[in-house]
């Protein structure tokens, strides 16, 4: 799941707090009426599936960054949802940054469907002025 409305990154924060208070108390209640050890019982809660995906925590810090002005560089593959935090973080709509772009709403929205993987540079730096942004480029040798 990506997160690409402010609504919904509401939505999906809201559901997170409320899976989190569920959780502790489910540990609370392993530990108190079965005894087990902490190891135990974050493997039952795993084994399970109540923890909400890594993917969906990570979206929500990455939106929760772009409000704060706190995202400074990313990788190629976080580009796509980087620009979309931004946006958020812009007030935009998809529709509006469609008009700022003079593109259709579906393109915008196929673009981020895609996480921008398949726009051209001149595109980028596009949505970026429409976002207020600079895309700049580092290069350093992989480990």
């Amino acid at each position: 799941m990506i997160i690409r409305t402010e609504r919904l990154y509401k939505l999906t924060k809201h559901r997170i707090q409320e899976d989190e208070k569920k959780i502790n108390e489910y540990k609370k209640r392993l530990k108190e009426e079965c005894g087990l050890s902490d190891e135990k019982i974050e493997f039952a809660v795993k084994a399970i599936g109540v923890l909400a995906s890594e993917c969906i925590r990570k979206d929500l810090e990455l939106f929760e960054k772009a409000k704060r002005n706190n995202i400074k560089s990313c990788s190629l593959d976080e580009l796509g949802r980087y620009l979309v935090a931004w946006r958020l973080k812009s007030g935009l709509n998809q529709n509006q940054l469609a008009n700022k772009r003079s593109v259709r709403p579906s393109a915008v929205c196929r673009d981020e469907a895609e996480d921008y993987k398949n726009a051209s540079l001149t595109q980028l730096n596009k949505i970026a002025d429409c976002l207020d942004l600079e895309i700049t480029c580092n290069f350093k040798p992989r480990k």
